[in-house]
C-alpha cells in the first residue's frame, strides 16, 4: 500500500516580497495546490497573488457570421424594376403579325452606368429562368440570383466595372408580360391566347 508520508513531492514556488495573506504557493510540478499545506488565500488577499488579481483570459465572443448580401464580391440587395411601353395604338407588331401591347419588361440592374454609356452588359436568361440573376432580394433571403458566381465585385462580370442588367423574358412568368398578364383588348389573361413568341 503507497503510504503518502513517504512520497517525496516537489517543494512549493514561494513568490518573495508578498505577506502571509499573499503567499499561496503553486506546486509546479503537479498544477495542483497543496492541499492542507497551504490554506488558500482568503477573497480579500489582495496583491499579485490574491483572488481579486486572479483572471482568466476573457474569450472574445465570436463574431457572427455575415448574411449572405454582405459577403466579399456579392452585389448585395437588389430590387426589380419594371419598363412599361407600346401601348395602344403603338402596340410592338410581331413577326406573325400580330400586335402586343402595352408590354411591361421585368429587370435588374448590378453596377453602375458610366457617363459614356459605355459599359454595359445585358445578360439572357434560359427560357424558365428569370431577371434575377444575382445579389439577394431581402436580407432573410439564403437564395441568390441563378448567376450569382459570375456577376460582382472582382467576379467575371465586374460590378465596379460594368453595368450588368438582365430583364425577364417577354412570355415570361417572372414580371414581364406573359400568358398570366391582362389582355387590353378582352379584360382577361391571355392564357392560351398570348402570341408566340420566338
Amino acid at each position: 500500500m503507497f503510504d503518502s508520508s513517504d512520497a517525496k513531492f516537489p517543494q512549493p514556488q514561494v513568490v518573495p516580497g508578498l505577506t502571509a495573506a499573499e503567499r499561496w504557493p503553486y506546486n509546479t510540478h503537479t498544477s495542483q495546490y497543496l492541499e492542507g499545506s497551504f490554506p488558500f488565500p482568503p477573497a480579500n488577499a489582495g496583491g499579485p497573488l490574491g483572488m481579486s488579481s486572479i483572471s482568466t483570459p476573457s474569450r472574445a465572443a465570436a463574431a457572427p457570421a455575415a448574411a449572405p448580401w454582405q459577403a466579399p464580391g456579392s452585389v448585395g440587395l437588389v430590387e426589380p424594376h419594371d419598363c412599361t411601353f407600346a401601348a395602344p395604338p403603338g402596340e410592338l407588331v410581331l413577326e406573325s403579325g400580330r400586335r402586343l401591347g402595352p408590354i411591361t419588361i421585368r429587370y435588374e440592374t448590378y453596377g453602375a452606368l458610366n457617363a459614356a454609356r459605355s459599359n454595359a452588359i445585358l445578360v439572357f436568361h434560359a427560357t424558365s429562368g428569370s431577371h434575377h440573376a444575382a445579389g439577394y432580394h431581402t436580407p432573410d433571403d439564403r437564395r441568390p440570383g441563378w448567376w450569382d458566381p459570375m456577376i460582382g465585385p472582382g467576379k467575371a462580370f465586374d460590378t465596379e466595372r460594368y453595368f450588368v442588367v438582365c430583364s425577364n423574358f417577354i412570355g415570361g412568368c417572372h414580371g414581364s408580360t406573359g400568358p398570366a398578364s391582362i389582355d387590353p383588348a378582352t379584360g382577361r389573361p391571355y392564357g392560351l391566347d398570348f402570341p408566340v413568341i420566338t
